[in-house]
Formats: structure tokens, C-alpha cells, sequence
């Protein structure tokens, strides 16, 4: 299960890293921004603390609930859609949760010295967490959003320059090496994935599976495969072997599993992901 998640690395970096934003706040001066432009637009007149108040109990909703609808009960008048735009967050205009930031910090710490057996400073915490406070703190020059594993490798690279020079740059560019073959397996096996015929399942399986995405992630019990049989094609037999370890590490009360919780819940989430893109209703 944890070479599973080793080769899954470039993504889940990815991923992790742009998923910052979901549980990020507007800065004061994009707020600002939004309400000048709700005032200007007559939609709001009230001050601008009242607005930014407004502002933050918008953005502490899970995101599928952080719509105009919502945000428009609190205005003198619905807004057009354009004005809503504005409320698109990216890491020059938000402040990042940081909790959230140091979690991504530890996970990827942890990924790369278990993986790597290395020692290095350069996959310590502190140069991990210095890593992910540059990309949610880009340059004028650096992406401040859709951050792909090649942004996640430039900005590690510059960290351990500016602590370190080239001291252990023979260490990084080892730890680069193992990682760039990786994301490049990954990549050729998503080509080849492509031409493949796609996976034919019944609305049956797509429910369970569907159900087992929801209940991983809102870590809440996992649902049966509804036939007494159990699955019969080897994707799904897979995807349950998974289920059922799932709810073995996450019902335990044995320390010992409690380090396994987050990858295992991470596995079943990109297994029923991968399953439901190649399905074929």
C-alpha cells in the first residue's frame, strides 16, 4: 500500500497543494476588492469590516455550498454571475489555512523519508514547510494557482539553494531523479490508459463506488456492495479489498494503525476516482 502511494506522489503533491485554496480566505486587500466592486454595482451598503465579516462566513462553507445564491441573500439584490467571479481565490490574493499548510508539510515529509531512506536535510519539515509557504507566497513571476509537480520541484530546488548552496545538491538531484522517473511512469501509464476499452459497469456498481467515494471523503462508514455475490469484476474486487481495510485501520482503536489512516483513505479515494473516469455506463 505505500509503494501504491510513493508512485501516486507527483499527483498527490499536486493535488494537495491546489486544494490549499479550497480551505483559504480571501486576503484584505482582495476583499476589499470585492466589496468596492459589490458597492459599486449597489449591492451592498454597509462597511467594509461588515463585509469582510460576511466574507468570512462565506469561506468557511465546504465548497460545494459556496455559491452566488448563498452569498447573494446577504446582498441588497442578487449579483450578476461576473461579479461572482471575483470571488475566485488564488494564492496571491488568499490567506491559506495553516494548519492545512503544515499538514501538506508533514505528508510530504513523512512520504520522503519513509521512501527514501535518506536522511538529508533537504527532505526535512523545515524544508518542506518553507517549500509549500513559497508556493502559497509566489513571486510576480511564480504561478500563483493550477501549481503542477514540476512548480512543487522549482520551488524545493530554490529553498535548498538559499539554505544550503550546492552542498547537498547531490542529494536532492538523487531524490529529483527517483521522483521525475516516477511522474513519468505515471504519465505514460495515463497514455496508455487512454487507448484501453473503457470499463463497462452497471449503475449498481457505479452507485456502490460513487457511495465509497462520498463516505471516504467525509470519513463516515462505507457502504456494502449491495449484491450478496459480491463484486465480480476485478476492478471492483480490488476496490473493495481496499473498503474493507479502509474500515479495518479507521474502526481500529490500535495505535499502531492510526499512522495508516490518511494514506489508506487516500488510496480508496484515488481508486474510486480512477475507476469512475474509465467507467462506461
Amino acid at each position: 500500500m505505500m509503494h501504491d502511494m510513493w508512485k501516486l506522489f507527483p499527483r498527490l503533491i499536486e493535488k494537495k497543494i491546489n486544494a490549499l485554496l479550497d480551505e483559504a480566505e480571501p486576503n484584505r486587500m482582495k476583499s476589499f476588492h470585492i466589496y468596492k466592486t459589490c458597492q459599486n454595482e449597489n449591492l451592498w451598503n454597509k462597511s467594509f469590516e461588515d463585509f469582510r465579516e460576511e466574507l468570512s462566513r462565506f469561506f468557511s462553507l465546504p465548497l460545494n455550498e459556496r455559491t452566488k445564491s448563498r452569498f447573494d441573500y446577504v446582498l441588497n439584490r442578487p449579483m450578476h454571475k461576473s461579479v461572482f467571479e471575483n470571488f475566485q481565490l488564488d494564492f496571491r490574493n488568499a490567506v491559506v489555512n495553516g494548519q492545512a499548510l503544515l499538514a501538506v508539510s508533514n505528508w510530504a515529509h513523512h512520504m520522503l523519508r519513509i521512501n527514501t531512506r535518506s536522511e538529508s536535510p533537504v527532505i526535512s519539515l523545515d524544508v518542506m514547510t518553507k517549500t509549500m509557504n513559497s508556493i502559497v507566497n509566489p513571486g510576480p513571476f511564480d504561478k500563483a494557482q493550477d501549481i503542477e509537480f514540476d512548480d512543487f520541484c522549482g520551488s524545493w530546488k530554490r529553498v535548498c539553494f538559499n539554505l544550503f548552496g550546492r552542498r547537498f545538491e547531490a542529494d536532492l538531484q538523487q531524490v529529483l531523479n527517483e521522483l521525475i522517473r516516477i511522474d513519468q511512469e505515471q504519465q505514460l501509464l495515463e497514455q496508455n490508459r487512454q487507448h484501453l476499452p473503457r470499463i463497462y459497469l452497471t449503475q449498481t456498481e457505479i452507485d456502490w463506488t460513487q457511495g465509497l467515494l462520498s463516505a471516504a471523503q467525509e470519513l463516515s462508514s462505507l457502504p456494502k456492495f449491495p449484491l450478496s455475490r459480491g463484486p465480480q469484476k476485478e476492478a471492483l474486487v480490488e476496490i473493495e479489498k481496499v473498503a474493507q481495510l479502509y474500515s479495518l485501520v479507521m474502526e481500529s482503536d490500535k495505535p499502531e494503525f492510526i499512522p495508516y489512516r490518511q494514506r489508506i483513505k487516500e488510496t480508496l479515494i484515488f481508486r474510486c476516482e480512477d475507476l469512475l473516469k474509465k467507467r462506461q455506463a
